[in-house]
This record gives C-alpha cells, structure tokens and sequence, in this order.
C-alpha cells in the first residue's frame, strides 16, 4: 500500500503531509474586485437598484442564506464528493500571522474569500467539466466577465495573464458574492440577469491569478465589509453564520473510490504542479492482472484508520488492507494500495468497499466483462451492476439468502448496448431496478 499525498508547491520538497493550499493574491483580488464592480455597478445601476430598492439596505435582514456555491455534474454519478476547503478568509490580515474563522490555520496573509478546490485529480476534473459553479443565493448579477483564456493558469500571481474570470451577484439587502477564476467563456447568465439559489452559472477552472483549479468565494455585506460566511470564535469579521447550512470546520469524508492500472500520476506527489495528470484509470480487468484501488480522502484526522475489501463476483474476499494516519490532519489525502486480480478468478461485477468511521463507501469493477450475458438463474440481491455489452434477464430477485457483502435486494444492470428483461424477470414489490447504457470500461 502506498499513499499519495497532495502537497502545496512551494514546500513539495521538505514536507512529508502538507494541505492543499491553491489561491490568488489578496492584495491584487481586493484591487480587481473594486475596480470591476464599479464598472458592473455603473453599467448596470438602474437594474441594481429596482432590484434592491424595496429591502432595507442600512443593516443585514437575516434574510440572506448561503447555498454551497458548487455542485457536480449529473454525469459524475456515484462519485461521493468532488471538493476539499484549502483556504477561509484571513481573520488576521494586517500581520503576517493568519487565523481562520476556526482558531486555525487554514488561510494564508491577507486571504480574502474561501477557496474550495477540486479533488482529486483537479486538473482532470476540470477539464471534463464535472463542477459547476452555483448561485449561492438569489439576486441580480452585477458583473460577468470571462473572456481571459487563461484557464491553466498555476503560477499564481507569475501567471503570463492574471487577470480573472469573474461572477459577482448582488442580493436584495446589497450584499454581494463573488465567483472567482471561472472557466473562460462558461458563464450562462448575463448582466441584469435575475438569478436563484442553485442557478449554474459557469464552470470551475484556473483563470487569474491562481496556482490550480478551485472557486474562490468572496462575499462582503451592504457596506462592502469583508464576510466570513462561516461563523466561529475567531471570527471577528460577523457573529453569525451565513450559510443555510454550515459544513464542519474538519469534515473527514472520503470523495472517491476507483482503479488503475498504473500508479496514477497525481499533482503533488509525482509530478509538478502544473503538470497534466494521469488516472490510468480502469474498471475492467482479466483475472492475474495489476490494479491498484484509489481511495481519495478528504479531511482526514490524526489516528484515524481506513479499512478496504474487495470481493469477487460470487462474494469471496480477494483483498483486504489498511491504513492509519498517523500524522497531523490532511485535507487531501490520495491512498494507493497495490494488488492483482487471483489468477483463476470469476468473471463478472467486484466490489471495492472502504470503511471510514461509521460510514462505507462503494465502488464497482468488472472482470472479463462479456459481449453477451443471459441471465436465467435466481439472482440473490445486488453486487454492484451485473454488466455487459448485452444483457437479457429473465430472473427471479430473491429477498434473503445472499452473503452478508452484498449491499440489498436492489437490481443495477450495466449495458455497453441493450439491457432486455424478458418473461420470467420478477422482482419483489418496493426493489429498485436501476439500469444504465456504459461499457464496462467506463471511468470518469
């Protein structure tokens, strides 16, 4: 087993576990951001103030909740997260001491926002497009400009171009949210636009000045102070939460769970910062092949451990192992834990389960995946999708009997082609049948 571990470029080569730390400059996002909403605000006056002129602007109202900012793609089913938080707003700005909202460290001199950083494979997932940026609550958008061309930016202020591509939404007390280094020619709203709470409105990317792909979330209130939406001891910027809902400070979860054929090169561990990476990923092998089982953890916390299983298409155990952090908490940690697939083993659906606390998290893959499959037997629950270029099943679902692996008595059915239940299919009342049209090789 190996662990991958995500490291801030500047101090790649003298530490061991470091957090992701991707931003811009505060001194220049401050400039840009007061220069670009006094042009917006001019531009778009009349509409700004129709907006706001029946809400009391002379003190926050209570009326205006934060949404997350981000959320992902349909497309990117079945992953359990996309982001980790690497930077909140700078409680200490004039020193070159930083304190986070938490009593923390989790910013850096001057940092005006919050930077929420895709992970893992952030490069990747950019380009895919898999995150969409979100209205965090409603209002009227009062600048939208994307037209730099300078999403890779990974420099940081050096960057050849490092002016941003930027949201700003005005709400109905004249507060305001700021969308920071979005996709170059991604926004789908225009000025004057009226927009709700979840609207998309572009992509996440790495315009401006920034060292990798993440949103940078800025908010001031209707005197133009700087917010820290999240509410905490050491915040002295406002008392209360501006979030509908506030996330942990430290919020251990793991994001994704898949496999490689290769060691992936990952940004921070084996390759530059701005580097492409490379997944290497699959999910269908033969039986007596490498695979290497990914698991991305996000926040994890000192001592903690994290157990892996995987079992074949009939239940049997074919691998097991574990890790424990023994170290200060990561907000990105990649773990690699090298294998094979048993020479001699079934064809058909495995399933790579990781234990984390008290929560569990699933991932399937196939081995000799088959052009045609018939299925007439009993079939005793789900193992994951049972997959195929071309499925035909005429099965009776069982509700009890299967082997303690197996998740429920649901039916997830997997077709690079057709999927066909034919006369003798039956499922108990209440089971869903889930179904999808993917080669078994699919992998985001």
């Amino acid at each position: 087993m190996k662990y991958l571990t995500i490291l801030f470029f500047i101090v790649i080569i003298v530490e061991l576990h470091s957090q992701i730390n991707l931003g811009c400059s505060g001194h220049k996002f401050e400039s840009f951001i007061d220069s670009i909403k006094v042009e917006g605000y001019k531009r778009n006056a009349l509409a700004i103030k129709k907006f706001t002129s029946n809400h009391n602007r002379s003190s926050r109202t209570n009326t205006i909740f934060f949404q997350w900012p981000l959320k992902a793609v349909p497309d990117y089913e079945e992953i359990p997260n996309y982001y980790t938080v690497s930077n909140y707003v700078d409680q200490d700005p004039d020193t070159l001491e930083v304190l986070d909202y938490n009593c923390g460290t989790k910013t850096y001199d001057g940092h005006r926002g919050i930077d929420i950083t895709l992970f893992p494979f952030m490069w990747h997932m950019m380009s895919q497009q898999y995150v969409e940026v979100v209205a965090a609550a409603d209002g009227i958008v009062s600048v939208a400009h994307d037209s730099e061309n300078n999403d890779y930016n990974c420099e940081g202020t050096d960057s050849a171009n490092p002016t941003n591509n930027t949201v700003i939404i005005t709400h109905a007390d004249s507060s305001y949210s700021v969308y920071y280094h979005i996709l170059s020619n991604s926004i789908t709203v225009n000025e004057t636009d009226i927009v709700r709470a979840g609207d998309k409105i572009a992509l996440v990317a790495s315009s401006g000045a920034s060292t990798g792909p993440h949103l940078h979330f800025g908010v001031r209130d209707n005197n133009d102070n700087l917010i820290e939406p999240f509410s905490g001891t050491c915040n002295n910027m406002n008392s209360e939460s501006w979030w509908a809902t506030q996330i942990p400070y430290w919020n251990q979860r793991v994001n994704r769970v898949m496999c490689h054929y290769n060691d992936p090169n990952l940004v921070g561990y084996n390759i530059s910062w701005c580097d492409p990476e490379q997944l290497f990923a699959r999910n269908n092998f033969s039986a007596g092949q490498d695979i290497y089982y990914g698991v991305a953890m996000v926040d994890i916390q000192e001592n903690t451990e994290v157990e892996i299983d995987v079992y074949d298409s009939n239940g049997n155990s074919i691998f097991s192992d574990s890790y424990i952090h023994n170290d200060n908490p990561d907000n990105a940690l990649y773990l690699v834990f090298d294998s094979s697939i048993p020479v001699g083993s079934p064809s058909g659906t495995y399933k790579v389960r990781v234990d984390l606390g008290q929560n569990e998290y699933y991932h399937y893959f196939t081995v000799n995946c088959l052009i045609a499959l018939t299925i007439h037997s009993d079939m005793m629950g789900d193992n994951g999708y049972v997959s195929g270029m071309n499925l035909n099943i005429s099965s009776q679902l069982q509700e009890s009997g299967f082997p303690l692996s197996y998740e429920n008595t649901d039916l997830k059915l997997q077709s690079g082609n057709e999927i066909k239940l034919i006369p003798g299919f039956h499922a108990p009342a209440g089971t869903y049948v889930y179904t999808r049209l993917r080669g078994c090789n699919f992998t985001h």
